[in-house]
């Protein structure tokens, strides 16, 4: 009951600011737009590059484009996408390079021979909505960390009143959180859903699927932005920081593209949360077991950033008392 309270008063400070509703409801649904319209005007099939002189050898599939050159690219051309593959006879074998998974390299050299192959059971195909997920991944975290100014303003007079009142730190601070969760996962939900529902994606994941994919998203998000406001008093160095810290874990997590990892990118990339919310995404596209280990892993590792606001936060309440 209290709670409910607390989130109808930040809801209602919202309503009558309406500038703070500018990211939410009108940034997002652009942003969003855009990438689904990303999304669905790249292909999500393997390029391959063969080194050959005879361009008279014909290789067709619907899911590998083939293209043949006369000399071998550089591996940065595999790096920066311009192919997933490039493929070389060494001995009158294939030699295939590529930044992909063993399942990925099996499947081109069965398609290279002329035996039957599946890349939907690759770890690491991307369909739409994994796609999707990795392209609007950054931005929604981003959102998350950015809308705590309510939380700010309080500091102060306001905070000092609200927790020398019998209302919790716990309680407190789970109303700015829940607050700032649903201002940041229903206009992506319902945006994607409705997209959807009326056009369409090239996918099998439920709308529950989906919902899924947002929850974790926001849920990352918001206890993130909590943890930072907590621990930085000032709004613009918390959002800096954020935004920062945001950028290069999404990125190493291979959101926008899978990245070749080894020693400490390897183990960098195995405690970035990103990394499980994407590797969920793609479990879901390729009807593949989900890692419950990296959804719990995310699912503490928001609880440990809450955990830390509210100790802070009680500490705060024990001095005012």
């Amino acid at each position: 009951y209290i709670m409910n309270k607390l989130i109808k008063m930040i809801l209602y400070r919202i309503w009558h600011k309406k500038a703070y509703l500018f990211l939410p409801i009108i940034v997002t649904p652009i942003v969003l737009l855009l990438a689904i319209n990303f999304t669905q005007n790249i292909s999500t099939n393997l390029s391959i590059a063969i080194v050959s002189e005879n361009e008279n050898e014909i290789l067709e599939s619907k899911s590998i484009e083939v293209s043949y050159v006369k000399e071998k690219p550089a591996f940065s051309k595999v790096m920066d996408g311009t192919y997933d593959a490039i493929v070389t006879m060494d001995n009158g074998t294939y030699k295939i390079e590529t930044d992909k998974d063993n399942h990925v390299k099996e499947a081109i050299n069965n398609f290279l021979q002329g035996k039957p192959y599946d890349l939907t059971q690759s770890s690491s195909h991307r369909g739409e909505i994994s796609n999707l997920a990795g392209y609007i991944m950054m931005f929604v975290i981003l959102i998350g960390v950015m809308l705590y100014k309510f939380y700010y303003e309080e500091r102060g007079t306001i905070e000092k009143r609200i927790l020398s009142t019998p209302i919790s730190a716990l309680k407190y601070i789970m109303s700015h959180c829940i607050t700032v969760w649903g201002m940041v996962f229903f206009p992506t939900f319902i945006i994607i859903s409705i997209y959807k529902l009326l056009i369409g994606f090239d996918s099998t994941v439920s709308i529950a699927g989906i919902a899924s994919i947002i929850f974790l998203m926001s849920f990352l998000g918001s206890s993130f932005g909590l943890f930072l406001t907590s621990l930085i008093h000032s709004e613009e160095n918390a959002i800096l920081v954020g935004a920062m810290s945001v950028i290069i874990t999404t990125l190493l997590s291979g959101s926008f593209r899978e990245i070749t990892v080894n020693g400490i990118t390897l183990f960098i990339q195995k405690v970035l949360p990103q990394k499980y919310i994407l590797d969920y995404a793609i479990c879901l596209e390729n009807n593949q077991m989900i890692n419950i280990a990296g959804i719990v892993y995310i699912l503490l590792l928001c609880s440990t950033f809450i955990l830390i606001a509210v100790c802070l936060k009680y500490g705060k309440a024990t001095q005012l008392s």
